[in-house]
């Protein structure tokens, strides 16, 4: 089973949707490195190219990772392989009605994924006086990636 504690976007949709869906979707800033196919604006998808990401919420820092393109992957990240499981929590809204709760498996069709590139990666956490993800930093930091996915969402399952 995977388990996501703790999610964080930049923009007011995908924090709906999130939401919607049972992630812990929090608004925070983000920025990443992108990969230019021409010039000498950015890294491209290849050996070499190196990639940065922060991400801030309430002013303040969060984490910064760091990746270093060496191969397209062979195998990928296995961290959607098992069942994804979400919480959907909503208040009541007139406080008769009994609120939202239940746990949910993630569901989704027509998934598609870009080649992988795989790398060294750094991942650094940092405390935070509003979230507590510097409990959840990393031990070890294996290998990262960098791919693009899509899939159509289209509901899941409640846990029984």
């Amino acid at each position: 089973v995977t388990r996501c504690p703790f999610m964080w976007v930049d923009k007011g949709m995908p924090l709906v949707r999130g939401l919607v869906q049972g992630f812990p979707k929090k608004p925070g800033s983000i920025w990443m490195t992108r990969p230019v196919t021409v010039g000498r604006a950015g890294p491209r998808l290849e050996p070499g190219g190196r990639f940065g990401a922060t991400l801030s919420a309430s002013d303040r820092r969060l984490a910064e990772a760091t990746l270093e393109l060496t191969a397209l992957s062979e195998s990928g990240p296995t961290v959607n392989s098992p069942p994804l499981l979400n919480t959907r929590l909503f208040p009541a809204w007139d406080g008769e009605d009994e609120p939202l709760y239940e746990h949910v498996w993630a569901g989704g069709r027509d998934r598609e994924i870009s080649p992988i590139w795989e790398g060294r990666a750094t991942l650094e956490v940092f405390d935070s006086p509003a979230d507590e993800l510097a409990a959840l930093a990393p031990v070890r930091v294996g290998s990262g990636f960098w791919f693009s996915f899509g899939y159509t969402v289209d509901g899941g399952s409640r846990v029984e």
